[in-house]
């Protein structure tokens, strides 16, 4: 179906245009000044902190790969070249040795490296994992998978999806249990609330205590779990 020319509404996907992939485009040498403006932008579309995060998150499914499953090490990730590691727009570190190969990258193998990861161990026992947490393996693969310009299977996204929704059900019904991580559960955990409603009624800080108790229990106080 054709897409309208105008740029009213919200955002339409690559997927979802109308395009000529046919056409050969003739690529053009930019200029030095211009590739550097034109990625200077586009280093904007996550900070550092988060792509450093994400290239964390990335090392560590592929040591669990490379522990867990080694007869697959190989067949998953591609070893990186100075070229590479050296280009900005790839993002890379220098604990960075490998990548993934994202197209027809094992969905089984990921669930089964952020299911190990849903366990946090405390001093109190077993929690539950944030679903934040958990989310971000995901979002970390997604972002790669961008970066590289190497496509995740339709599959990959609708095992994975499937998956993240059933944990965060998981994970809600853990919370109402008592057995989820509190301090990734929340920026204002439970022990944390008490000693604030304490302080403010000591100091007869009314402000305070009117404040905090509205927006921990009628201002559905939100939880950032997207990335920046």
């Amino acid at each position: 179906m054709a897409q309208r020319g105008d740029c009213r509404g919200g955002r339409i996907h690559p997927s979802a245009r109308t395009t000529d992939d046919t056409t050969t485009v003739n690529a053009t040498a930019l200029l030095p000044e211009h590739a550097a403006a034109i990625q200077g932008t586009i280093d904007l579309g996550k900070s550092e902190e988060v792509r450093k995060n994400y290239r964390s998150r990335l090392r560590e499914f592929m040591r669990f790969v490379k522990q867990e499953y080694p007869e697959s090490f190989d067949e998953l990730t591609i070893a990186l070249t100075a070229e590479e590691k050296s280009e900005r727009s790839n993002y890379f570190y220098p604990s960075d040795t490998h990548d993934l190969v994202y197209a027809g990258l094992d969905h089984d193998i990921f669930l089964a490296f952020v299911s190990s990861k849903k366990i946090v161990n405390d001093p109190k026992g077993g929690h539950l994992a944030s679903y934040s947490h958990i989310s971000k393996f995901y979002c970390a693969i997604k972002w790669g998978s961008s970066v590289a310009e190497r496509h995740l299977s339709r599959n990959f996204y609708s095992k994975v999806d499937k998956y993240m929704k059933s944990y965060q059900k998981e994970y809600a019904r853990g919370k109402t249990r008592g057995i989820t991580d509190e301090r990734a559960a929340d920026p204002v955990n439970c022990s944390l609330f008490k000693l604030l409603m304490t302080w403010a009624v000591l100091e007869g800080n009314v402000f305070v205590w009117c404040f905090a108790l509205l927006m921990r229990h009628l201002m559905a106080r939100s939880i950032n779990i997207g990335d920046n």
